[in-house]
């Protein structure tokens, strides 16, 4: 047997919990910074837009409060 068949049957036998497990947490690991980049992201761009928002807002409700 050559190292890359002595390799495969690890892996492939004995080892394959080990290797579920382990592929299964960087793929938690992954997906869960993905998850929080695309929060963050999210999030200063809804920051960033809040001041507009709130100045139309204001002007909204200045004018209502002109028609009284």
């Amino acid at each position: 047997m050559d190292n890359g068949a002595i390799f495969t049957v690890l892996v492939f036998g004995p080892l394959l919990p080990l290797v579920v497990v382990v592929a299964g947490v960087v793929l938690f690991g992954a997906g869960f910074a993905i998850h929080a980049l695309t929060g963050t992201v999210i999030g200063t761009v809804s920051e960033m837009t809040r001041a507009r928002r709130e100045r139309s807002y204001v002007r909204k409700h200045q004018r209502d409060i002109t028609l009284l």
